[in-house]
């Protein structure tokens, strides 16, 4: 079972994303999955090349609300459904985890 769940939303984060990723990759607990919903993102071919393993998702969601705040929190409603950590985080796709 998969302890903890990171969902991230990165909507035009293309510049941040991956530190965003890779901050969550560099944690002591290495039992997590991470997955993120955006509508659009530049490269993201290769995002998702760089960022290639079992534990990281992406799923592009094509219905885009008008309101940025009702379309990341319809982001967030989505992945939790498919989530499977007992404690999940969210992250927007510019924020970066400490270490540990």
């Amino acid at each position: 079972m998969v302890e903890n769940t990171v969902i991230i939303t990165a909507e035009n984060k293309e510049k941040t994303i991956s530190r965003t990723i890779q901050s969550c990759i560099n944690q002591t607990n290495k039992n997590f999955e991470i997955v993120i919903a955006y509508s659009r993102l530049e490269n993201e071919i290769k995002i998702k090349k760089k960022f290639n393993s079992k534990r990281i998702f992406f799923y592009k969601i094509k219905k885009k609300l008008n309101n940025k705040v009702h379309d990341q929190i319809y982001k967030i409603q989505r992945l939790l459904k498919i989530s499977r950590g007992k404690n999940i985080f969210l992250l927007d796709g510019d924020d970066i985890f400490l270490n540990k």
